[in-house]
């Protein structure tokens, strides 16, 4: 079987759930077709995708619309005004995510036209990573932290 990666694009394989499926919580048969990229993986039994929104059925791409739109109103509303107007448009746009948690097992790699692995070799077509977002936050902190030592002029 091919190790998956962080990046990967992968698709929820067809078979019937089980017990211990539903004990595990980590496949139901809802899952199958859904196609998405590799956000972690913590090991073969417990891999979590980032689904493609345009796969989901309408009813649970509405539900999902519903409460992102609750969950950026909300934090919209915990800014004060000052902080509100100085976000851009964009900074005001609430991406959420809709992730799953499947094992190995269950995910067939997808792979490009060409026959090689999905996995892509340009930066614009992979997801960050968690670590990268963990570090980019950091550095963002820090640099934060910096101008507010510096003294005024």
């Amino acid at each position: 079987m091919t190790k998956l990666h962080e990046g990967d694009r992968v698709r929820v394989k067809e078979r019937p759930a089980t017990h211990d499926d539903m004990k595990a919580g980590n496949y139901f048969n809802y899952y199958v077709g859904l196609t998405g990229s590799i956000q972690k993986v913590f090991n073969e039994n417990e891999i979590v995708i980032d689904v493609d929104l345009a796969v989901l059925p309408a009813e649970v791409l509405s539900r999902h619309e519903d409460i992102r739109n609750k969950m950026r109103d909300k934090w919209l509303k915990g800014l004060s005004e000052e902080a509100r107007s100085k976000l851009t448009h964009a900074e005001k746009e609430f991406q959420l995510r809709y992730t799953i948690l499947v094992g190995q097992q269950d995910l067939e790699l997808l792979e490009k036209p060409t026959g090689t692995p999905a996995k892509s070799d340009t930066k614009a077509d992979v997801r960050p990573t968690t670590s990268d977002i963990d570090r980019v936050e950091q550095e963002y902190l820090k640099n934060i932290a910096s101008k507010r030592e510096q003294p005024r002029s």
